[in-house]
């Protein structure tokens, strides 16, 4: 019993790996000068319902 889950436990991490990274969010990238070779980067998300953070 012990070898038959310790085989199958790679197998559901790797299920809930899938699953934990199927959820859709649309970026949207700016970047803003602001002088002196400086400049902000913004990263924005569009997550859609029922998902949240």
């Amino acid at each position: 019993m012990y070898k038959l889950i310790r085989s199958l436990l790679p197998v559901v991490a790797a299920f809930l790996a899938v699953t934990a990274g199927a959820q859709n969010a649309a970026w949207k990238s700016t970047v803003e000068p602001l002088g002196d070779n400086a400049y902000r980067i913004v990263l924005e998300a569009s997550i859609p319902q029922p998902y949240h953070m």
